[in-house]
This record gives structure tokens, C-alpha cells and sequence, in this order.
């Protein structure tokens, strides 16, 4: 748990499996970071697709497989799916027929193999966090409460890691 004198943690553990770090940076959460990365690697992408120049596609393709890199160490399920959904929907307007079927198929069978792969032990941590799944819907109806009982907000300093100084709670709920 974080305090008030405290720095912010990196670092964000596994239910079931201490000694995996997932991957946060300063945004607070994983969740916050890979949806950063989300964009960071869209963005990243298209200029390395748009650029002409030998020297910016190297720029840009390294920065977007750092981030696809760091949204697979979050460990977030969720910005996976956001990831695959967000190649789904840029590969589907350059195919057509029977070829974007077979894209749409290996893509699915892509994501299923590096979920396998990665997955192994850590398989039980990643998908059957039971008390993870029951946290959020938990804090999420929390946060509803809260934004019924404050309809204005709760003020300045109570977002992002600084929410986590006063109690716990979801802030993008």
C-alpha cells in the first residue's frame, strides 16, 4: 500500500504471484499506463506506416515496440483486448473477402498462441484474479456512490496516485 510520505510504486504485483512486477510507470495503476500505451503505440504506428524516411520509420518502430512491449508487461487484460480490437480495426479497412478473413482468424490465433505462451504459470494470476474481478465491481459501484454524493467532484489532489493517499479507489470509474 502506498502512504502520504511515501513515493509512488512502479510496480504492481499479482494476486497469486508476488514475483512478477506488471508494469505501471507513474499513472497509478497498470490499467492507467496500458491505456496510455494503447495511444502511444497507435500514434507510434501510424507514423512509422506514414514516414518515408529510413531514419523515422527506425525512430517510430522502436518506440512502438517498446510500447506494445510494456502494455504486454502490465499484464492488463483489458488493454490487450483494446490492442487487439485497435489492429482489428486498422487491418479490416486494407483487406477485403477472403483474405480478411484469414487476417481476422490469425490475428485471434496470434493473440490466443503469445497468451499461451506467456501465459504458462502465470496463467491462473492473469485470467482467474477472482478478487481482482470482485475489487472493481466493488470499488466501481463505490466510485458511483461517490459521484452520486458529489456530482461536482470530490477536489483537487484526489486523482490519479494521489487518490490512493486518502482511501482506495477506482478515480476512472
Amino acid at each position: 500500500e502506498w502512504s502520504k510520505m511515501s513515493a509512488v510504486f512502479s510496480c504492481h504485483y499479482l494476486e497469486f504471484y508476488q514475483s512478477f512486477c506488471r508494469m505501471q510507470s507513474t499513472f497509478g495503476s497498470p490499467g492507467r499506463y496500458g491505456s496510455y500505451l494503447l495511444f502511444i503505440s497507435a500514434l507510434s504506428g501510424t507514423f512509422l506506416i506514414s514516414t518515408q524516411r529510413k531514419s523515422k520509420q527506425i525512430l517510430w518502430g522502436l518506440l512502438c515496440l517498446a510500447s506494445i512491449t510494456s502494455l504486454i508487461l502490465t499484464l492488463s487484460r483489458a488493454n490487450w483486448i483494446g490492442f487487439t480490437a485497435m489492429l482489428a480495426v486498422a487491418l479490416f479497412p486494407l483487406t477485403k473477402g477472403i483474405q480478411r478473413k484469414k487476417i481476422m482468424i490469425g490475428l485471434v490465433a496470434v493473440v490466443t498462441l503469445l497468451m499461451l505462451a506467456f501465459g504458462g504459470s502465470l496463467i491462473k494470476p492473469i485470467f482467474l484474479r477472482s478478487a481482482s474481478s470482485f475489487e472493481h465491481l466493488q470499488l466501481s459501484l463505490q466510485g458511483m456512490t461517490l459521484a452520486e454524493k458529489y456530482p461536482l467532484g470530490i477536489g483537487l489532489g484526489k486523482v490519479g496516485p494521489a487518490s490512493f493517499s486518502f482511501e482506495k479507489l477506482l478515480t476512472e470509474n
